[in-house]
């Protein structure tokens, strides 16, 4: 943590920023310590940090409201995102909003690749609605695989098939290219070599480095080529199921998005076909042991559903065209719908 408070003093040496709004959630009950530590560390440096916390593991737009009112109330002029997608989504549109001095991001989890990205998503308050949103690029992105480590083994799961799902995603795009095509296939190899070790023991720090880069680095590829149906689908379903895991939809999701796409860029799916098949089976094993069970979901939200995913912003970059009854198929061989009780 001291390195890191010396890294932001170095970015924020020629302002004249000193109050920092730490953005982070209640979920993260693990990384109290860490918080703590990080806002010592900033004291010896004479900043101060006001620690928001209010942030739900879906974050909505009335976090973002609390959010802002606190930044505003504590004359704070910067802000500091800690912790894992949904905390640093929610802190892009404060930051944005509030015209921080200085934005800075510090991921303790290795899946989103949101902390280079100005995309966040967000759920609309009072709707089942999940908005993306192009807001504000980092000032700094400060990536430590120390900081990881405190990942339960369900979450290290969750978070890497997230980052596997972008790597795909992005590299069968239909604006994929040179450049993105590079990213995400290195991506796809470092989770290969140490997926499933960073879930099985949490402090090997050689597969939590290989993570945390591959997520870097898919985050990268997506923010440029755009994913497609896996997301769409996981997106629209987190909007109405608020207590959902992301990565765990995008398990339960991808490899009949996979199926599906394959003739419509059959080269590339050669290329990756091996990898894919042996992170797939590698994830069937750690779904196993960990006993997660596959979403049911209400058939009254089936139509919505069908709807919101067809005009997700994610859906747009699929490289195989589709219809709606695509899509009710695929959602159909993906989860169990049962009638509301």
């Amino acid at each position: 943590m001291d390195t890191l408070a010396k890294r932001i003093t170095g970015l924020t040496a020629p302002s004249s920023v000193k109050r920092f709004l730490l953005v982070t959630s209640q979920i993260m009950e693990w990384n109290r310590s860490m918080i703590c530590d990080l806002k010592q560390n900033l004291s010896k440096e004479s900043f101060t940090a006001v620690v928001f916390d209010g942030v739900e593991p879906n974050p909505t737009t009335d976090n973002i409201e609390q959010g802002k009112i606190v930044y505003g109330a504590e004359e704070c002029d910067g802000v500091i995102a800690f912790g894992g997608g949904s905390p640093i989504d929610a802190s892009k549109i404060i930051a944005d909003e509030t015209r921080a001095s200085i934005f800075i991001t510090i991921p303790t989890t290795s899946g989103t690749g949101s902390e280079i990205s100005p995309w966040s998503v967000i759920t609309a308050a009072g709707s089942n609605e999940k908005i993306s949103l192009c807001t504000r690029i980092p000032d700094l992105a400060l990536l430590d695989p120390q900081l990881t480590i405190t990942m339960p083994p369900a979450l290290t799961f969750s978070t890497g098939m997230d980052a596997f799902s972008h790597a795909v995603e992005a590299y069968v795009s239909s604006s994929s290219n040179g450049f993105t095509d590079g990213l995400s296939f290195e991506s796809m190899q470092l989770i290969l070599r140490s997926f499933k070790a960073a879930v099985k023991d949490g402090r090997n720090l050689d597969a939590r480095k290989d993570m945390q880069e591959a997520s870097l680095l898919a985050g990268a590829a997506m923010m440029h080529a755009g994913l497609g149906l896996s997301h769409a689908m996981a997106n629209t379903i987190g909007g109405f199921y608020h207590g959902s895991v992301h990565g765990w939809l995008i398990a339960q999701t991808l490899e009949a998005v996979c199926d599906f796409n394959r003739d419509a860029v059959p080269d590339k799916y050669r290329r990756i076909e091996p990898i894919v098949k042996q992170v797939m089976t590698q994830a069937g094993q750690m779904v196993e042991n960990l006993s997660l069970t596959r979403d049911v979901l209400e058939k009254d939200h089936f139509k919505s559903i069908v709807e919101k995913s067809t005009s997700n912003v994610n859906s747009t970059t699929n490289p195989r065209k589709f219809t709606k009854e695509d899509l009710e198929k695929l959602l159909n061989s993906c989860f169990e719908w049962k009638c509301k009780s």
